[in-house]
Order: structure tokens, then C-alpha cells, then sequence
């Protein structure tokens, strides 16, 4: 992406590829950083320079435009990116993450995702219908076994939707061995 907005001299879309990389590396790459605004300040605008070097000599906020990934998109009005918590505090939805790499075919991270949600959220039925169903469609018998396991393990019941998996899951895949 960089390589073809520097080459296509889109000095607003170069812009926003550096603006997200330094935001990305906060305080970190000082040297990768200034390698970077040096190779491409001849394809920014002269504000766009100043911008880019003032966040690098004292931190200052950047502007953002519309094509930075990392900012909200505003564009008459630009707006100041400042970064207001650590992606380490950020709480995600572990569902509509797991879905997310469903989405594009990443399976496995959505099984991953799911389970380590459900051993922290065991009664959510919607996590365990949607683990269920990755288990089924891609045919994770030892997975499934590990997340009865669990639930086999805790004091309370096992949840409904895992008991009623037993009979479907479990006596379909014995079927087949």
C-alpha cells in the first residue's frame, strides 16, 4: 500500500499510511520512523511534512484524513488522533470476533476465540451455538471433547445446548469410527 502511494504520488493516502504507522508504533522505531518521513516527504504536501515532523520531534497529535484506518473520517473538519487507552484494556466481543474470522475463512482462530470466551463466559448460548457449529461443520470431534471436559469438570450443570450436542455430535461422529 505504501509502495503504490508513493509511486501513484498520492500524497493524502500516503499521508494516511505514515499517520496509522506512527500511531501504530507510538514511541517505538524512532529511527524506521524518520527513515520513513525522510523517503517520503518529497510526495507529501508541505502540511502534511509539518505535521509528520512535529509529532516526531515532540509527540504532538496528528491530523487525520479519510483514507487513515485509524481515525473516524471526518474531512472538512480534520480531527486530532491522540490515543486514549492501551489496546491490552480494550474489551473485544469475543462473538462478533469469532464471526469475523469466520468471514474469512479463519476457522480455527474462531475456534479458538470461542473457547477461550466460553471458559470464561460458560453460560453465554450464543457463544456455545456458534462453537457448536464450527465443531459440526469442521468435524472437531477432540475439540468438542475438550470443551465437555470442561463443563464435565465444573459444579454446575452442564448447559442445556452441550447436552443436547451429545446426542447429535457425539453419536454421529461415533457412527463413523
Amino acid at each position: 500500500m505504501y509502495r503504490d502511494c508513493f509511486q501513484k504520488r498520492l500524497s493524502e493516502q500516503l499521508y494516511a499510511v505514515l499517520l496509522d504507522f506512527f500511531i501504530v508504533l507510538e514511541e517505538r522505531g524512532e529511527t524506521l520512523r524518520m527513515r520513513m518521513f525522510h523517503g517520503s516527504k518529497s510526495r507529501l504536501s508541505k502540511q502534511q511534512g509539518e505535521y509528520l515532523m512535529a509529532y516526531l520531534h515532540s509527540g504532538k497529535a496528528l491530523p487525520g484524513n479519510s483514507f487513515s484506518i485509524l481515525h473516524s473520517g471526518c474531512t472538512d473538519n480534520p480531527e486530532f488522533i491522540t490515543m486514549t487507552e492501551s489496546p491490552a484494556d480494550k474489551q473485544h466481543d469475543s462473538l462478533q470476533l469469532a464471526r469475523d474470522f469466520i468471514d474469512y475463512s479463519q476457522l480455527t482462530e474462531a475456534k479458538e476465540v470461542l473457547e477461550k470466551a466460553i471458559l470464561e463466559q460458560p453460560e453465554n448460548a450464543a457463544l456455545s451455538e456458534l462453537l457448536l457449529e464450527l465443531y459440526k461443520s469442521t468435524d472437531d470431534f477432540s475439540g468438542w471433547q475438550r470443551i465437555m471436559a470442561f463443563f464435565s469438570e465444573r459444579q454446575d450443570a452442564v448447559p442445556a445446548i452441550w447436552t443436547a450436542s451429545i446426542t447429535s455430535f457425539a453419536a454421529d461422529h461415533a457412527d463413523a469410527q
